[in-house]
């Protein structure tokens, strides 16, 4: 049922109109996630446990256990030999022994060391999902680190969501040191934090001292500076360049499967996840957008559009977008959020298309991506609209390129109009102000006098404040004119 529900939506609302005549031929479609997990292979995904030990290898287990609980380390480095030559059923073994609380502390630690000196598939799963579900700070905390000594990339997904829960300082902190290992920069916000919030000065002096080795490698003068350029792609190449393993494409695809997924919870998981995967995760996504699920091609839309210019490199991908008449209208403000100027064209075009949709979503991503070249389309849009939705975008749209009357003057009319959409009216006249109150200070006196009709952060406006407010709005630009 929410299939076809979602088709319903994908295919407009506009039944009278017929759809939009493709400019190319229509996209071809493939099952490209199975393909690439098939020559990939599964990812890290929660192994089966091949159950209890015989005999022989229960005395192996006990013997390696025993060995790391040694504090000689030459025993416990051959105890780390011994573990690497268990069968599937020891190293099990072992991984209960880490998730049982019953256990002594130092020996799950032990534990810990030794699945991140196997690092194979059941030791990293194990590890990953101690992070993610152990009630024990030290043993999440003391897991990150781990993950971090094991080179293994395929952790990163996995961890970067995580991140996104953890309450931890310590664990966060290691969790964020171990995602930076693998070129990932959004670790750094959540090291940003423990550095700014933790009573820990062991732990602010790591995480102050991490930071430092950060910001030096990517030539910036703090990590504020470093994590504002990393979310704005101005970032210049690392002097080693990161290179994803296979096994982290394979993750990947798997995250990128995950869009299509029933669970809504799983969709904003890997939603979640995409978005802050570093720049070699952008070819997976313009490819994935020739995939037969349109529910995937629909969400990887949505991960592109919140990548911003982190996702230019998917441009031509979603620009092939615009021939599929069910996903055109929502390909538009993802070329908005991109920002590439060389989009402007062929959303120009979209402006006349008979899909009421498309067009409308067409004018509001030009107002996004600001081209100067749009600026005739945009007013010979207005000009010629019928449809009050059309001429209302191309007008916040126009205004958002040039200081002019005419659109200015629309939108003001759309704030006390109960036919318009007045809080999007509001919101471009509020943002021109914005744009212009440094050109001349009548401009600021107007800017401040627009805010100062703003509601304090905390109340909710009811529906009569919202029209009161709009309409004092609409007579202070009346007025200054």
């Amino acid at each position: 049922m929410r299939r076809l529900v979602v088709l319903a939506l994908l295919a407009g609302c506009g039944a009278e109109a017929p759809p939009p005549a493709p400019s190319a031929a229509a996209p071809a479609y493939a099952d490209l996630i199975a393909r690439h997990r098939a020559e990939l292979g599964p990812g890290l995904e929660s192994p089966t446990d091949p159950g209890e030990p015989d005999a022989e290898t229960q005395e192996l287990v006990e013997a390696v256990l025993g060995a790391l609980g040694s504090g000689d380390s030459d025993i416990r480095a051959l105890a780390l030999e011994d573990a690497r030559a268990l069968p599937p059923a020891g190293v099990a073994a072992l991984v209960r022994v880490l998730h049982d609380a019953e256990e002594a502390p130092e020996l799950r630690a032990s534990v810990a060391e030794a699945l991140g000196a196997l690092a194979t598939p059941v030791a990293l799963d194990a590890l990953v999902t101690a992070i993610e579900k152990a009630p024990e700070p030290w043993l999440r905390a003391q897991c990150g680190y781990r993950l971090g000594q094991t080179g293994r990339d395929e952790v990163l997904p996995r961890l970067a969501l995580r991140l996104k829960y953890e309450k931890d300082y310590a664990t966060a902190f290691w969790m964020a040191d171990a995602l930076a290992r693998f070129g990932h920069l959004a670790g750094v916000e959540g090291m940003l934090a423990v550095w700014t919030d933790t009573d820990d000065e062991t732990l602010r002096a790591q995480s102050e001292a991490r930071l430092s080795e950060l910001v030096g490698e990517r030539g910036c003068a703090d990590a504020a500076e470093l994590l504002r350029r990393w979310q704005a792609d101005e970032l210049p190449p690392a002097a080693t360049p990161f290179t994803p393993s296979d096994a982290l494409r394979a993750e990947a695809w798997r995250w990128i499967g995950n869009l299509g997924a029933w669970n809504l919870r799983n969709v904003d998981d890997a939603r979640f996840v995409l978005v802050r995967l570093e720049d070699w995760l952008v070819p997976l996504l313009g490819e994935a957008l020739g995939d037969s699920d349109v529910y995937v091609r629909q969400h990887v839309l949505q991960v592109l559009e919140r990548r911003a210019a982190r996702g230019r490199g998917a441009l031509a991908a979603v620009l092939g977008v615009l021939d599929d008449p069910r996903l055109a209208p929502a390909a538009c403000p993802t070329l908005g959020a991109l920002g590439d100027p060389a989009a402007a064209e062929r959303l120009e075009a979209a402006l006349a298309s008979p899909d009421p949709d498309l067009a409308v979503a067409a004018a509001r991503a030009l107002g996004k991506l600001a081209a100067p070249r749009s600026q005739a389309a945009l007013k010979a849009t207005f000009e010629g609209a019928r449809a009050q939705d059309l001429r209302q975008a191309t007008a916040a749209a126009w205004l958002a390129l040039a200081d002019e009357a005419a659109p200015r003057a629309y939108l003001v009319a759309c704030l006390t109009d109960a036919s318009a959409d007045a809080g999007d009216a509001e919101l471009a006249l509020g943002s021109w102000i914005a744009r212009t109150s440094g050109t001349e200070a009548h401009r600021t006196t107007l800017l401040e006098r627009w805010n100062a009709l703003e509601p304090a952060a905390s109340a909710i406006p009811t529906a009569d404040e919202l029209a009161r407010r709009r309409a004092a709005r609409a007579e202070l630009l009346h007025a200054a004119r």
